[in-house]
């Protein structure tokens, strides 16, 4: 079967490109996972990367985050901070996966 939507077969894949690239690098769709944290969090001078990969699953949708904080903390205060923000849902208890 020749791909017609992808220039790659996607199915049993995962595909590093989310439409179409900008000139800054990223994809519309990273760029759209920046611009929309910057404005959730309201903190629009946010330093923010993002990378977008298809990944074809049946049903679901997920993030990976990785956050850098200014001064060291533990593990436990970053859960802390992310159980505690409007607007993120911290699922990190791997025993209820």
């Amino acid at each position: 079967m020749v791909p017609t939507k992808f220039n790659k077969q996607i199915g049993f894949n995962c595909i590093p490109q989310i439409d179409v690239f900008a000139e800054e690098g990223f994809t519309k769709e990273e760029w759209k996972m920046m611009k929309e944290t910057k404005k959730i969090m309201g903190l629009p001078n946010l330093k923010i990367s993002a990378t977008a990969v298809r990944v074809p699953v049946f049903n679901g949708h997920a993030e990976s985050v990785l956050a850098e904080f200014f001064n060291k903390i533990s593990a436990d205060e970053s859960r802390e901070i992310f159980k505690n923000s409007v607007g993120i849902t911290l699922i990190d208890d791997v025993s209820k996966l």
